[in-house]
């Protein structure tokens, strides 16, 4: 699972900026990015929108992190509701994207000896999770 300060990290690398560069444009400290990225604190709900707002990323995304990593009893109901958000109002322009993406895990092993065989691997019983983000940063793809 990701963690927000790792993300928060790297959002702020693929700004290309520093922490004191980043600090001035969310009105906070150096201490305070520091204190999110290394995940000492919990970013706060208007530190949240700004960076949204700033980095030009899903709020959705940003929140459903924070609530991933909260340790608070209603944790499990906050993320189901953001999760309804965003089935309900889909991945439209206007709509943030699933911060997660899951794909089927193929067994191929008994392809590798059939090499003028298309390759039809067996779906394992397990799913991988990808970070719409990474698929998007790392791929150049939709997710």
């Amino acid at each position: 699972m990701p963690n927000i300060g790792k993300e928060l990290k790297n959002c702020r690398r693929q700004l290309k900026m520093t922490l004191p560069e980043m600090a001035a444009r969310l009105n906070v400290s150096t201490t305070t990015i520091v204190n999110y990225e290394t995940g000492r604190r919990m970013p706060d709900i208007d530190f949240l929108i700004d960076l949204a707002e700033t980095s030009g990323t899903s709020l959705i995304y940003w929140l459903w992190l924070r609530v991933e990593a909260s340790k608070s009893a209603g944790a499990a109901k906050a993320k189901a509701l953001l999760d309804t958000i965003v089935d309900t109002h889909g991945s439209s322009s206007a709509q943030p994207d699933k911060p997660f993406v899951s794909l089927p895990l193929y067994d191929i092993r008994d392809v590798a000896n059939a090499v003028s065989t298309p390759v039809q691997g067996i779906v394992a019983d397990e799913m991988l999770q990808f970070s719409t983000t990474w698929i998007k940063r790392e791929l150049n793809a939709a997710p």
